[in-house]
């Protein structure tokens, strides 16, 4: 769930990740087949920092202003959802 501007009304949204923004296929020399890693890493700070894992497949719309927000749209191409707001989606 992240803050986000909908219809100018400040709210807290869903945003749908799928295995594939977060889990990376490495190669390896190794390892037959590879290795999985998450695109996700632990954090000294007491917030996380979402990168390009958390936005894969979105256009994200950043406003500097005083009352500044931060807006989601699936990237054209992408079949992600419309981020929802409101309850958790199942």
């Amino acid at each position: 769930m992240v803050p986000a501007t909908q219809n100018g009304e400040k709210k807290d949204v869903w945003v749908e990740m799928r295995p594939e923004d977060y889990i990376i296929e490495l190669p390896s020399k190794d390892v037959l087949g590879g290795l999985c890693a998450l695109a996700i890493r632990k954090n000294k700070a007491d917030f996380f920092m979402m990168g390009n894992s958390f936005f894969r497949g979105y256009y994200a719309m950043h406003d500097a202003s005083p009352n500044g927000s931060l807006a989601f749209m699936p990237s054209a191409g992408s079949s992600k959802e419309l981020p929802m707001g409101d309850d958790i989606p199942i």
